[in-house]
């Protein structure tokens, strides 16, 4: 995790244990919103896409906050 310049992953023991990493995430959350268990803080490093079915969730989406959040990475350095 410490490697991964960003992690896509579910609500799942991984996305905790990077956001304990300050690894940049993103997490996908579905019915359980990420205000119950999400990564804190959310913020830039931290982003969330919640929807109340996980399959409602495209992956257009998902690359579409990807990208920003490369872009961020990158203006930064």
């Amino acid at each position: 995790l410490s490697r991964s310049d960003i992690l896509i992953t579910g609500d799942t023991g991984p996305l905790h244990v990077a956001c304990a990493m300050k690894t940049p995430l993103i997490g996908l959350y579905g019915r359980v919103p990420p205000s119950v268990s999400g990564p804190r803080p959310i913020c830039e490093r931290n982003q969330v896409i919640h929807d109340e079915t996980m399959a409602s969730i495209t992956v257009a989406e998902v690359f579409e906050r990807f990208e920003k959040m490369q872009q961020v990475a990158v203006s930064a350095t």
